[in-house]
């Protein structure tokens, strides 16, 4: 008659505890690449070609109304750039509040136009209200191109 060999309870529980926390491992990763595929992604709110871009009017209301139209090619091109590689960090929707102090007008060659509220740290659109959230000051230059200081 043959005999079982002994384990002690070390070696009994060895095995089931390499399962459980391969179990659990496996999991998670499930989990975590479940989480990296279904996160909510932030559509970019603008794409424009600057070469379709006739030229800019900024306005701004601080503390009175200033504007001023951006015709250089170069220029418009470097507004375009900056918010064509606007990365927005959140967004969210407000409702309207009937203004803003700061707009930009995009004028192109095919006589359409569109608006854009903005601040240092966001982006509005006109169209549906939703804020599109920026680093902080990541407009400043706009700000600059004006001359104006936007804390006034």
């Amino acid at each position: 008659m043959k005999t079982q060999p002994k384990f002690s309870l070390r070696q009994k529980l060895f095995f089931p505890l390499v399962i459980c926390l391969a179990a659990l491992a496996l999991t998670l990763a499930i989990c975590l690449a479940f989480t990296l595929a279904n996160r909510p992604t932030i559509d970019h709110p603008f794409h424009r070609n600057p070469a379709s871009v006739e030229h800019i009017e900024i306005s701004s209301y601080t503390p009175q109304l200033q504007s001023i139209t951006v015709e250089d090619p170069q220029e418009v091109a470097k507004i375009v750039q900056l918010l064509d590689d606007f990365q927005p960090t959140r967004t969210e929707w407000v409702p309207p509040t009937g203004g803003t102090r700061c707009m930009i007008h995009l004028y192109s060659f095919d006589g359409s136009h569109e608006n854009i509220h903005f601040y240092t740290n966001y982006l509005r659109s006109t169209e549906d209200g939703m804020v599109y959230w920026a680093k902080d000051d990541y407009f400043l230059p706009l700000f600059q191109l004006m001359d104006i200081d936007p804390e006034e």
